[in-house]
């Protein structure tokens, strides 16, 4: 018997897991779309760190929600400015330093404003 209810709590402690698992994917999901709509301009680093990791996870994103071509360059033009002014770069990467991301998206958090910059140029361009 008790093994049986030890199987049951994990059973759902699983279904749990996998169900939070997957609202994390759509709140990141749901901020691309947020920051592009609202905010593009604005180049928060959170933001900008959360949708990088975002499409790590899901390269095919940007196909998949049919973002409106002026909100994308808008966020392609927010990033450029950032990543092209040293203040601005080096309160982003501060910023980063300050969040402490795990270690398995530091490279990501490092290199966002390149990696972001460069997949958002590249989906306008296949347009």
């Amino acid at each position: 018997m008790i093994q049986f209810f030890t199987i049951l709590i994990l059973i759902n402690f699983k279904i749990q897991k996998n169900l939070l698992v997957a609202a994390l994917r759509l709140l990141k999901e749901q901020k691309l779309l947020e920051f592009s709509a609202f905010g593009g301009g604005k180049g928060n680093t959170r933001d900008l760190f959360d949708i990088a990791v975002a499409f790590h996870k899901k390269p095919n994103i940007l196909s998949l929600m049919n973002l409106p071509t002026e909100k994308l360059e808008v966020l392609r033009v927010t990033l450029y400015d950032i990543k092209n002014d040293v203040t601005l770069s080096q309160n982003y990467l501060h910023e980063i330093k300050l969040m402490q991301p795990h270690q398995d998206y530091m490279n990501i958090a490092l290199n966002t404003l390149d990696y972001l910059y460069q997949l958002i140029l590249n989906h306008l361009l296949k347009r």
